[in-house]
């Protein structure tokens, strides 16, 4: 956008910069306008971190230009081509930039091509903003046409990729880029091609920070992760607000907060999942780049099908050591998880797999064999199974998949994946067998790459910590909650960044009513959900909601989410039915929860809550049907026998309350 030149002011006896358009562009009204305009946006602007404008003029043979304040140091562009920045410097250098936007956005002036190119990092350590040539004034005659994209690629946030109109939220997109290239020396967002930049940029998750550098904050993370999310609306709305977590991260670093402390292990002979996208990448991108030019939609507008319906059973070890037993759950909760992360798969969960075992009377079953998964995936309406097995040789680990077609039972494709330690499975094996179960389904490597994080990132790095967690959710599951809690604080002694193994060790403190203990590991897992999936992410944000915030309406936004995109997790159904209960909602509440137990006729908290909701109708006589059917499916519990006494009670019938109180 311009030529510049270090000068010396004469009148004032001082160095100045004078920026000049480039002789070819002045013939060019738009680009002359834009000139123009960057002048009288920012010399509007008196904030210390924007570079200061002293005035414009025009040379005699009619060349326009700007004279600007000369400041002595280097760009961060020059900086981060020395290597990554100190955290110190990094976020000190992202505070000041973001204070310099907040201002410049006040104004209702949006920059459009923040990079590091164009921050000055003076010798004092200063940092200005400069080259506000693409700036939009608000209230300004649009001066580009639509669907043309200036400034740097790499940069540009989704919608400018697709020549769509910038905000101020686009600019906090180039701003959160900037603060992972600072970081980690390399930029979220790569490709060989400007066809395959724009690929990622609008389709691929960037690398969290703390996979690439150890030591830094893993709410760092999650900062990034809302600056850089695909869609405006769930980015932060104003530089303020990112500001805001900027300096409490600050904060919380330099007094050794709970941000401060987590350090991600560096992973040793990881394998990187593949870019699929790159096979073939120079023929195919040249094929492409006219059309997606043409088209901005290209890589999502691909025709839209019906979710593939798929269930993994148990693993088999044959290992002929015992000690590893724990995998053949593990491994296929791993896989259920890397799955389910696509958008082109419908997985049945390990949960629900239990529940249809219940409904045929097989609850007590631990292992999920083939015959039984077959039957288990008919009843469900599930079209292909992932079974598989495990073996060990000497320190190697090699696991097998095999993908059935439930209906004929034929092979559909099988796979296999090896590596060092157990520590593998976790490190890379899932992620390996997760793509090639994708392939095998008929999902093309684009579609996989879309939505899908490698699983240790949306889980834990230790499977160690894995095999705690599922047993402290076991035991959560049963009420087993003291041991719950015991295994769950093993699961995080192990991986201090576990989100689900925090949200799951505050619901088992909340229900041995430690409120405190709750919602102190609430707060953990909102700030560690970006390691998590979409739905993990969401179960975590709805009972902060609730528990943290008391914003139900929040939390009741939250299930509408979850039930449309997973209407087969019927823990969804039950929340909603505690949220229509205390609002005295009964039809709704009943309605949401006949859906439950469509899922699990056997579901015991949803037979009880229907049994009060009756009750709050009047029909007790109704609400003790259902809650002998909750003493049926859970032999042994007080707590059936405990709500049928206060149902007698209401029902003024205090002989058979209190026989049922000394039988609970």
């Amino acid at each position: 956008m311009g030529v510049v030149y270090k000068a010396q002011d004469l009148k004032l006896d001082r160095p100045v910069a004078l920026k000049f358009l480039p002789p070819e562009l002045t013939r060019d009204p738009d680009a002359k306008q834009r000139f123009v305009h960057e002048a009288k946006a920012a010399s509007a602007l008196d904030h210390a971190n924007i570079c200061n404008i002293h005035e414009i003029d025009e040379t005699e043979d009619g060349q326009s230009f700007i004279v600007m304040a000369y400041y002595g140091g280097e760009t961060l562009k020059a900086r981060i081509e020395r290597g990554p920045l100190s955290l110190d410097d990094a976020l000190d250098n992202i505070q000041q930039v973001a204070a310099g936007l907040a201002r410049a956005h006040e104004a209702g002036m949006v920059h459009r091509d923040i990079k590091p190119a164009n921050i000055m990092v003076t010798e004092r350590g200063e940092v200005k903003i400069v080259d506000f040539g693409l700036a939009k004034l608000g209230g300004q005659t649009k001066l580009t046409q639509t669907g043309t994209t200036l400034g740097t690629f790499a940069y540009m946030a989704p919608e400018q990729v697709r020549g769509e109109e910038a905000d101020q939220r686009s600019d906090l997109w180039s701003l959160g880029v900037v603060l992972h290239e600072m970081l980690t020396g390399k930029l979220p967002f790569k490709g060989e091609f400007q066809q395959a930049v724009a690929y990622s940029i609008l389709n691929e998750p960037p690398e969290p920070v703390t996979s690439l550098r150890s030591g830094v904050p893993v709410e760092l993370d999650r900062i990034i992760g809302k600056a850089l999310s695909k869609r405006p609306d769930e980015r932060y709305q104003h530089a303020d607000e990112f500001l805001a977590d900027i300096k409490r991260l600050r904060r919380e670093s330099e007094s050794g907060g709970p941000t401060a402390v987590p350090v991600v292990p560096e992973k040793v002979e990881k394998k990187k999942r593949p870019s699929r996208l790159l096979i073939g990448a120079a023929a195919f991108l040249v094929l492409i780049a006219a059309a997606f030019l043409v088209n901005q939609f290209l890589f999502q507008s691909a025709i839209a099908t019906e979710p593939v319906p798929i269930a993994v059973i148990t693993f088999e070890n044959q290992t002929g050591d015992p000690g590893y037993d724990y995998l053949s759950k593990a491994i296929p909760n791993l896989l259920i998880t890397s799955l389910e992360q696509s958008n082109y798969l419908q997985v049945t969960t390990w949960e629900r797999m239990r529940d249809l075992l219940k409904q045929l009377g097989k609850d007590t079953v631990e292992v999920i064999d083939r015959d039984l998964g077959y039957e288990l995936c008919r009843m469900d309406g599930v079209d292909a199974i992932v079974l598989g097995s495990f073996v060990r040789a000497g320190n190697q680990f090699a696991t097998d998949v095999k993908v059935l077609d439930v209906k004929t039972k034929k092979l559909i494709h099988s796979a296999s994946s090896r590596g060092k330690g157990e520590g593998s499975i976790i490190e890379s094996q899932i992620d390996e067998l997760s793509d090639e179960i994708s392939q095998g389904v008929g999902l093309s490597g684009w579609r996989i790459a879309e939505t899908t994080k490698p699983v240790a990132e949306v889980t834990t790095h230790s499977i160690e910590a894995y095999n705690y967690f599922l047993r402290g959710r076991e035991e959560y599951v049963k009420f087993y909650y003291a041991d719950a809690v015991r295994f769950l604080e093993k699961a995080i002694e192990l991986d201090s960044t576990f989100a689900m193994a925090y949200l799951y060790l505050g619901r088992a403190h909340a229900s041995r009513d430690n409120i405190r203990a709750r919602n102190v590991n609430y707060v953990k897992a909102k700030k560690l959900s970006m390691r998590a999936t979409e739905k993990e992410r969401l179960f975590i944000e709805g009972f902060y909601a609730t528990s943290v915030e008391r914003d139900q309406e929040k939390q009741y936004a939250i299930l509408q989410e979850l039930q449309a995109k997973y209407p087969k997790e019927k823990w969804v159904f039950l929340l909603l039915a505690f949220y229509y209960d205390r609002r005295d909602m009964y039809d709704e509440e009943i309605e949401v929860l006949e859906t439950a137990l469509q899922l699990d006729p056997g579901y015991g908290d949803a037979l009880n809550m229907m049994a009060y909701a009756q009750a709050d109708l009047g029909d007790f006589d109704r609400a003790l049907e259902y809650l002998e059917l909750y003493a049926n499916v859970m032999p042994g519990e007080a707590n059936p026998f405990d709500s049928m006494a206060e149902i007698y009670f209401r029902k003024g019938d205090l002989d058979q309350a209190l026989e049922k109180y000394e039988e609970a």
